[in-house]
């Protein structure tokens, strides 16, 4: 067990996690593989990628890609007009968005629009899945927000934001094939075990890890799936600035959908001894503040007809 693993465990006060053998136990790779085979990330969302990283390409030429998948150009424009993004006029045309927003808010859009239709099919029933998008979209609205008060760009600020919401997608993976294993695993979480330990105590891995490799899988940039592996990592503080800010909003999103047990500020201060206080004042500011946004994720989920993830 690493130290920050006998930190929490000690954080927690709940006794020693024992691996229960009551499924198959697979490797990352193959619960990555075995879920993903017949999923693609869409063509527009790896030229969009493309034309950004570039840097050569205006907002009219993005707009003459996106424009070709009037599925994603629909979920744009709901989401442009949502309450997550709280513009005070209406966007009313695709080019308008993709001007207000920029392309990396687009990008981020796209594949969030993506996971969220792709995770329509891979749900498990076995789960609490209300409590597995309330963590997902909490982390990454929580990254994306301490990113923005760190001053940070907004293509750093979006690249937290995806990989907040995509770091523990390797849940529903094991759970497709391993469903009692994940059941197991989130029963754990709700008596006071860390989902961290419970997950290498029963796995041998963190969901984490399994998410980064089938972010891989899907082709996504390597600078997004690395992040996601390393944060729940021995010492993120160690692996550089995002991967902190990863690992510290996926603390604190714990505590929303687990607050009996978990406590996000005791298990930052585990985490990162010297974090100061006033470092503290201001995260929990902005948790407060993620609560807001994921209830709003939650009802334009039902508009999008997504409630069967409910």
């Amino acid at each position: 067990m690493s130290s920050v693993e006998k930190k929490l465990k000690t954080q927690a006060k709940v006794p020693k996690i024992k691996k229960t053998t009551i499924a198959e136990v697979l490797t990352i790779k193959e619960y990555a593989k075995q879920e993903l085979n017949n999923y693609a990330l869409p063509e527009v969302c790896n030229r969009v990628r493309s034309m950004i990283d570039s840097e050569d390409a205006t907002m009219d030429d993005i707009s003459k890609v996106v424009v070709i998948d009037p599925s994603i150009t629909l979920s744009i424009m709901k989401l442009a007009n949502s309450p997550i993004y709280n513009f005070k006029n209406k966007v009313d045309s695709l080019s308008r968005a993709l001007t207000v927003l920029g392309g990396e808010r687009i990008y981020s859009m796209i594949l969030s629009e993506f996971t969220m239709t792709t995770f329509r099919d891979l749900h498990c029933k076995l789960l609490d899945m209300e409590r597995f998008w309330t963590y997902s979209f909490c982390t990454a609205f929580i990254a994306q927000e301490l990113a923005r008060k760190d001053d940070m760009t907004i293509k750093e600020q979006e690249k937290l934001y995806i990989c907040g919401l995509l770091h523990n997608i390797g849940e529903l993976a094991v759970a497709k094939r391993s469903p009692k294993t994940a059941v197991l695993i989130e029963k754990l979480m709700s008596e006071g075990n860390h989902p961290w330990m419970s997950q290498k105590a029963q796995l041998g891995f963190h969901y984490a890890e399994c998410s980064a490799e089938m972010m891989r899988e899907w082709g996504m940039p390597v600078s997004l799936y690395e992040l996601v592996g390393k944060i729940p990592s021995e010492e993120p503080s160690l692996q550089g600035k995002m991967v902190k800010i990863l690992a510290i909003s996926a603390q604190c999103a714990l505590e929303m959908v687990s607050s009996k047990y978990f406590n996000a500020n005791d298990l930052i201060k585990e985490q990162f001894e010297s974090i100061p206080n006033h470092e503290l004042d201001m995260i929990s500011t902005v948790k407060r503040n993620a609560i807001d946004r994921s209830e709003n994720i939650v009802n334009l989920m039902d508009s999008f007809e997504y409630k069967c993830i409910l």
